[in-house]
């Protein structure tokens, strides 16, 4: 990792990955994920270091994350996708 993406996994999942993972939630209907991340390390000298986390995250301490995630998902289907219009390359601040 260089060092900005370690500063994203610094005690915490970064945000894409959250959402991914809340989204996988929405689509499963399961409980709770478990994300695995094996995080790989090189340095100068050519020593090479893993650091590999669980994180598991409950449905129902996100309930609010996850509506409010639906709300925007349905809305980006009902804009874009439904009327077959490309969506902004942009994306919204999350």
């Amino acid at each position: 990792l260089q060092s900005m993406q370690r500063e994203k996994w610094d005690g915490r999942i970064p945000d894409n990955y959250f959402v991914q993972c809340l989204h996988g939630l929405l689509c499963t209907g399961f409980d709770f994920v478990v994300l695995k991340a094996q995080l790989r390390y090189d340095y100068k000298d050519g020593t090479v270091r893993f650091d590999t986390r669980h994180y598991e995250i409950d449905r129902g301490d996100f309930l609010g994350d996850l509506e409010w995630l639906l709300r925007n998902e349905r809305e980006q289907w009902e804009r874009y996708y439904v009327p077959d219009i490309e969506p902004p390359t942009q994306l919204p601040e999350i």
